[in-house]
């Protein structure tokens, strides 16, 4: 067995990370009042963007489409806002789906600025540019009495050329969620509404299946009810005509707030994602209250019995800062999720501060890896919320969201676009503290135990272990843009030193590996 003791040299005084290692953590306005990016789509090497935004240079602060290309290093090619007249338009999460000849279909709701306000539903196609081909409107209420729609929620192209749009619509009384499905010219096939008798429903994700599809969603009571709230995540299965097959909702003591996104597991369970280990928590007035939560993630087996479930973060908080909102399931069975996350995942963090949050489980709901992130140049106050995450080519991520400074805004914008590249571990470069010290890949606990030290060191680095039968044992040295710059051979005693007065001043992590499995690994500073 051949043992190399691998030193990767990270230092924090270089700045910006190497393009070389495909990571980037970009915060960008445009000419914008205000923006978000709501899609994320690797496609040829560069990464295809959109979401929102309100154009500063337009007196009208018309909200349009947002679209933004990349390429592999993070940098702009292009950013543009569409507009439609007398419209506001926005795309929702994950709603951007490749179109054959380049171009993509984008879904989103748009609201008239003059006239009735009449909320419609929105498919747009824009060619690879970003300029509008063509668009179609969807306004088909089912109440008589005052009506609204509320906003479409999610988009997904289905077999035979057609199409399902899952919406938002409130009658007089409480709201339900509608689901459209369109042929391959657009046009309606059929349209149904789902509500509940006493609690509001909502739809957030269509999962496609052979004999039907999944809505992930929820039922709650927090908009009739000042106190004493039911809320529970609810999941529907429909035939391809949209009627119910079955239900399932989660166990009301937990009081679990919506399910935003599902996956099918190999087993033919269900994994859904979202918040959960919800409290009521009194105001200083008796007769109010409001809700809190954590991130939660639950699975299911093909019975629709609990497997599994489990809630994250330090902190309880309100509104949707803890919440899981992507989920994706990976060819190894692992699951992702993508949200945002109140303080720390390990650590609290009493600061107003919200971070965007990568985890990765395994099939049986143990917890992987956990990360947080916020963008270059944040405030000591801010939010940060991730929309979209997909994998890419070399095994990592490519997440987007908005950065938000609350405490002490930047003039202007405030809120911005936030695109992250990350590796196979949630890493946001060799750097990244909160991957020490298993920063490059997954391994096995430490088996041989080696002394490194002085740590800080000046000039000379010792290294002692055990006696080793191995002929050869090397120490070999890269730089941060993983280029090897010396190789050295250390005795079969397992005990030698390393002259690491050329090493310019920083931290470095020092990796010890007996082929490709990991035996120990830390870091040392370099005064």
């Amino acid at each position: 067995m051949h043992i190399r003791i691998i030193i990767l040299i990270i230092i924090l005084s270089m700045g910006k990370l190497s393009h070389a290692q495909l990571y980037f953590n970009e915060r960008n306005a445009h000419h914008a009042y205000a923006s978000v990016l709501s899609n994320v789509a690797p496609k040829d090497g560069k990464y295809y963007c959109a979401g929102y935004a309100m154009d500063s240079i337009n007196p009208t602060l018309i909200l349009g489409i947002k679209y933004a290309i990349y390429n592999s290093l993070g940098q702009k090619e292009r950013d543009t806002i569409l507009q439609l007249p007398d419209r506001n338009i926005f795309t929702d999460l994950n709603n951007m789906v490749a179109a054959p000849d380049g171009g993509w279909v984008l879904a989103g709701t748009a609201y008239e600025t003059t006239g009735s306000g009449i909320i419609r539903l929105l498919l747009l196609k824009i060619d690879s540019l970003g300029r509008e081909a063509w668009h179609r409107e969807y306004d088909k209420p089912f109440c008589t009495s005052a009506s609204k729609w509320f906003g479409l929620f999610d988009y997904k192209p289905i077999e035979h050329n057609q199409h399902l749009l899952l919406g938002r619509i409130k009658c007089a009384t409480n709201a339900g969620w509608v689901l459209l499905k369109l042929d391959s010219n657009l046009d309606v096939i059929w349209q149904k509404q789902y509500n509940h008798a006493v609690y509001d429903n909502i739809g957030w994700k269509i999962l496609p299946e052979a004999d039907g599809y999944v809505i992930a969603g929820g039922q709650d009571n927090t908009n009739t009810n000042q106190k004493n709230f039911v809320a529970q995540a609810k999941l529907w299965k429909l035939d391809t005509a949209g009627n119910v097959l079955w239900t399932y909702e989660s166990t009301p003591s937990k009081l679990t707030n919506w399910a935003r996104d599902v996956v099918r597991t190999a087993d033919g369970g269900y994994v859904y994602c979202g918040q959960g280990d919800g409290k009521e928590v009194p105001d200083a007035n008796p007769q109010s209250a409001e809700m809190e939560w954590k991130g939660w993630v639950e699975k299911i087996d093909v019975n629709r019995q609990v497997v599994w479930n489990k809630s994250t973060s330090t902190l309880y908080t309100n509104m949707d800062y803890n919440e899981w909102r992507v989920l994706r399931i990976l060819p190894s069975g692992d699951l992702m999720l993508a949200g945002g996350i109140s303080g720390g995942m390990q650590q609290p963090d009493t600061l107003d501060r919200l971070y965007g949050g990568l985890m990765k489980l395994s099939d049986d709901g143990n917890i992987k890896w956990a990360r947080k992130y916020v963008a270059p140049n944040s405030d000591t106050g801010f939010i940060y919320r991730v929309y979209d995450m997909k994998t890419v080519a070399d095994g990592g991520y490519i997440v987007c969201g908005e950065a938000t400074d609350i405490l002490f805004p930047q003039t202007p914008p405030t809120q911005q676009g936030w695109l992250l590249k990350v590796d196979s571990n949630g890493c946001s470069g060799p750097g990244d503290p909160q991957c020490w010290p298993v920063g490059i890949h997954e391994t096995e606990a430490p088996q041989v135990k080696y002394r490194v030290y002085p740590n800080p060191v000046g000039d000379v680095l010792y290294i002692s272990g055990t006696a080793t039968q191995e002929n050869k044992v090397s120490v070999t040295v890269y730089d941060a843009l993983g280029r090897q710059v010396s190789e050295y051979a250390l005795p079969a005693s397992g005990k030698g030193n390393i002259n690491v007065s050329n090493w310019a001043p920083g931290l470095y992590l020092y990796r010890i590996s007996a082929g490709s499995r990991l035996l120990q690994q830390g870091r040392v500073v370099k005064l």
